[in-house]
């Protein structure tokens, strides 16, 4: 038996974004940044010894569903309440399809986004699926998937979401 599937999550923070890559904030404040290199490294393994590699993004600014997980563990996410948030995680999603995109076998858009707390999370969580699908898959090409969760939406709601999508190479995860 051998590691065939690895997935890596990351937050926003370790892209290294300049100015160039997105008109939003390029802080990272109050977190480390310095991970690029490693996930680069790690990556370039994975291709040597044929590992598939998914890679997800974990903590969106604003935080996307208030866990820890997210980087920030709060009763208040804003994420999908500031379009600021939402626009730089589509450019850091672009950023890594670009720069890492041919290493990558599944780019996981964003992790456990809060459809639960109702409001606008919905549909902006909807057109966030749209506008980070077509930022990745427009400087990646068509060999890496890409997967969107369910937004801890029900069944019901969630395939409606997901069954409206028309693209190729989209993966759910529920």
């Amino acid at each position: 038996m051998s590691l065939q599937r690895l997935r890596i999550p990351i937050g926003y923070w370790s892209i290294p974004l300049t100015s160039s890559d997105t008109s939003e904030t390029t802080s990272v404040a109050p977190y480390v940044s310095g991970a690029w290199p490693y996930l680069l490294r790690a990556l370039d393994w994975a291709q040597k010894h044929n590992v598939h590699v998914i890679v997800d993004l974990h903590g969106a600014p604003g935080s996307q569903n208030g866990y820890d997980n997210s980087g920030q563990r709060t009763g208040n996410p804003v994420w999908a309440n500031n379009p600021d948030n939402v626009t730089r995680t589509v450019d850091t999603l672009a950023f890594i399809a670009r720069e890492a995109g041919d290493k990558i076998d599944v780019l996981e858009l964003l992790n456990e986004a809060a459809g639960f707390k109702g409001g606008n999370w919905p549909s902006v969580i909807r057109q966030f699926w749209l506008d980070a699908y077509a930022a990745a898959r427009n400087v990646s090409g068509s060999n890496m998937k890409i997967m969107i969760g369910d937004a801890f939406l029900t069944v019901e709601v969630s395939s409606v979401f997901i069954e409206s999508f028309t693209f190729k190479t989209l993966i759910a995860d529920c």
